[in-house]
């Protein structure tokens, strides 16, 4: 009983020791919420009409939130390339001995090609350091899309989560606003054509019309060829009317582009370190000392069966 006791008061010790001496990590997560709304041009769907969201389409836009694009606008917007946490200690990111004195030698722009290059691999070691402290994973089956960051600062870990949701919806609305100047200016060459094919089919009717009464012409087959071309012209009003409509919702649109994703709950500080857990810690140290000792004592008695029997 003896040994159990001092076991499980080692296991302790040892625990309390790692505790103390381990950097404990902080873990902080936002929940972003994708719109299944999609940009429509022709006139017969609405201007953002709903789409059903397939598990291929929301799985792509976890792969968004995964790409380098999003995080290295967090790295910049964020000024990481400076923070201790994410300062690089690999060689790769000190420039050697060897690449300074070739900078010297190349003169002034080969010094700056070697300071430009050494502050690429500074950010791109500050971008794996970050894209390795974070997770994306789609909630369930739902539209919803869970970011998680950890970082060893309990503010630092809600910012950065937080930063990344930012950062792919400021994403979304450049892709929308792309969109939406792409549609008006395919609707304004598209009105210009009909506005031209307008003219041209009034004008039609115009000359029909005057040429027959100029020469008398009458009869049934005109009067039919009269009102072909005047349902023509009508038909080109028309749809120029509904391109025009259209026009006016897509610049409306790109004035106040709508993004496909809302954040519904932003990341707040972790009041605890989701590593290492302490109850958890002292309470794997505390059995693993008392198996200890149940198994200390157990091949204590083993060695001494065979003394008493001799």
């Amino acid at each position: 009983m003896v040994h159990d006791s001092r076991c499980v008061l080692l296991a302790l010790l040892l625990a309390l020791s790692y505790l103390g001496f381990v950097q404990p990590t902080y873990t902080a997560s936002t929940l972003i919420m994708i719109d299944p709304r999609k940009l429509q041009v022709l006139p017969q769907q609405s201007v953002f009409g709903e789409s059903a969201l397939d598990t291929p389409t929301v799985e792509s836009q976890v792969e968004l939130l995964k790409s380098p694009k999003i995080s290295l606008s967090v790295v910049r917007g964020l000024n990481l390339i400076d923070d201790p946490e994410f300062r690089a200690s690999d060689a790769s990111s000190v420039p050697s001995l060897l690449s300074m004195i070739r900078g010297i030698i190349r003169g002034e722009s080969g010094h700056r090609a070697e300071s430009m290059s050494f502050q690429y691999r500074k950010e791109q070691a500050t971008l794996e350091k970050l894209r390795r402290n974070f997770s994306v994973r789609r909630s369930g089956i739902s539209y919803v899309i869970q970011v998680t960051f950890q970082s060893e600062d309990t503010e630092k870990a809600s910012r950065i989560a937080n930063a990344i949701a930012t950062a792919y919806i400021s994403d979304q609305l450049e892709a929308k606003q792309q969109a939406a100047e792409s549609a008006t200016t395919w609707l304004q060459e598209r009105l210009s054509r009909l506005r031209g094919q307008a003219i041209e089919a009034d004008r039609a009717v115009e000359e029909f019309r005057t040429r027959n009464v100029a020469q008398g012409s009458g009869g049934r087959s005109v009067g039919e060829q009269l009102r072909e071309l005047e349902r023509t012209a009508q038909a080109y009003r028309t749809l120029y009317d509904s391109f025009f409509q259209r026009f006016v919702e897509t610049a409306q649109q790109q004035s106040l582009p709508i993004p496909d994703a809302r954040v519904i709950t932003a990341a707040s500080p972790p009041l605890r370190p989701s590593y290492p857990r302490p109850t958890l810690t002292l309470f794997a140290a505390g059995l693993a000392g008392l198996l200890s000792g149940v198994v200390i004592a157990f091949i204590r008695a083993r060695r001494k069966v065979p003394t008493s029997i001799s």
